[in-house]
């Protein structure tokens, strides 16, 4: 099931902020850190656990058959359980024959929940002037949340790449 579809496109003011900030993290200009941009148009699918990888290979095959090309994805059910991330999901980056991206993020009904309650976590931890302490509790709140998702069945056969 898809979800979000109201939010598929990144908000002007979101892109923009995103950009000015990859630009001066890595001090690069700001048109090269537009076009790094994965996910200004970014879809969400809903499994069940059980269907999940099933799900996920379907939509990678439909894709495919329609033209466009899985260029990268994140298993970040296996990043998670190698302490690498705080939240569990597959991400992956399509492309067209014209070089247009989108992601493509893969969830559960858990694991959408626990996204959307880490938001405001996640906004607060990357803030300005923000403690060692507050940032350490803000990061254990986080992991709380991606803790109570359940990993669906076969999920680590889906390898990352790209």
């Amino acid at each position: 099931k898809m979800f979000g579809l109201e939010n598929r496109l990144k908000q002007p003011e979101s892109l923009a902020a995103k950009i000015g900030q990859e630009a001066v993290e890595k001090n690069i200009p700001f048109r090269k850190a537009a076009d790094a941009i994965n996910d200004s148009i970014r879809y969400t699918s809903i499994s069940n656990e059980r269907d999940y990888v099933s799900n996920y290979e379907a939509i990678r095959n439909k894709l495919n058959e329609l033209g466009y090309k899985e260029i990268r994805c994140r298993n970040y059910f296996g990043m998670y359980k190698d302490g690498k991330v705080q939240h569990k999901s597959v991400q992956s980056i399509f492309t067209d024959e014209d070089g247009n991206r989108f992601e493509l993020q893969f969830h559960t009904p858990s694991s959408q929940a626990a996204k959307e309650m880490k938001i405001p976590l996640y906004e607060e931890a990357r803030e300005k002037g923000v403690s060692g302490a507050r940032k350490s509790s803000l990061e254990l709140q986080m992991h709380d949340l991606a803790e109570r998702v359940n990993d669906p069945k076969n999920v680590y056969s889906i390898k990352s790449f790209g």
